[in-house]
């Protein structure tokens, strides 16, 4: 095989440069080694502020689902807020709901009550400002009885 004097030169560029990185990747982890962190610190706090929101929103949760009342406590959210019923909840219970401001559970609220009780979890999308990615994310979250 044979290189033009350019190619040849383009070739020991790139030998350089790509060495350069090499050595500069070994030097680093020599001289500046990964360093590991304690998160221990962190998760401690971060459980100490989840378990005094849970205590705030249990009363809640109980009284807008039953069974999470018998159920045992759990640092999961998904247990913790349970489901709200879209029919029968306040403003401020659509609220906790992902992206739903005062204004969109107000919406929520007119709705309901112009048009009678949501059918199907589905029908919430209906609402002007809840489209198919607002469902996605709080499905789980509602239902209809």
């Amino acid at each position: 095989m044979h290189f033009t004097p350019l190619q040849q030169k383009a070739v020991w560029t790139l030998a350089v440069v790509l060495t350069l990185i090499v050595g500069y990747q070994i030097v680093r982890t020599w001289f500046f080694p990964p360093q590991s962190y304690d998160f221990s610190t962190f998760e401690q706090q971060f459980f100490a502020r989840f378990d005094s929101i849970q205590q705030v929103l249990q009363p809640t949760a109980e009284t807008s689902d039953d069974t999470s009342a018998s159920a045992p406590r759990s640092r999961s959210p998904k247990v913790l807020l349970g489901t709200i019923n879209i029919n029968t909840a306040s403003a401020e219970e659509l609220i906790r709901l992902p992206r739903i401001g005062p204004a969109l559970a107000q919406r929520i609220i007119q709705y309901r009550n112009s048009h009678g009780p949501f059918r199907r979890p589905e029908d919430i999308m209906n609402v002007r400002g809840i489209g198919p990615k607002t469902y996605r994310l709080i499905r789980e979250k509602i239902r209809v009885q």
